[in-house]
């Protein structure tokens, strides 16, 4: 049994990209197709959004490891800095 991956990627969509785009594999036994929608959105510049319950207080044994997790929403790539107060 081969696996193989194929993938197309799009540079810089435009809305006229929005549509379907289908996947179709043959062999000699028969072929199989799969389709996938693409919506084009607009960019709507907004300040960021942290996602919902993150991040969130820890309480911690001495000497064990901690990891604060901030999932971030933004559009432009925002700029994240973590500070100690």
């Amino acid at each position: 049994v081969r696996q193989a991956t194929w993938s197309i990627i799009m540079d810089s969509v435009v809305p006229s990209d929005k549509g379907n785009y289908t996947c179709i594999v043959e062999n000699k036994y028969g072929s199989i197709n799969h389709t996938y929608q693409l919506d084009v959105v607009e960019r709507s510049p907004h300040r960021p959004i942290l996602q919902a319950g993150l991040p969130a207080n820890k309480t911690v044994a001495l000497g064990s490891n901690v990891e604060f997790v901030c999932k971030v929403y933004s559009d432009p790539q925002p700029h994240i800095q973590w500070l100690k107060h």
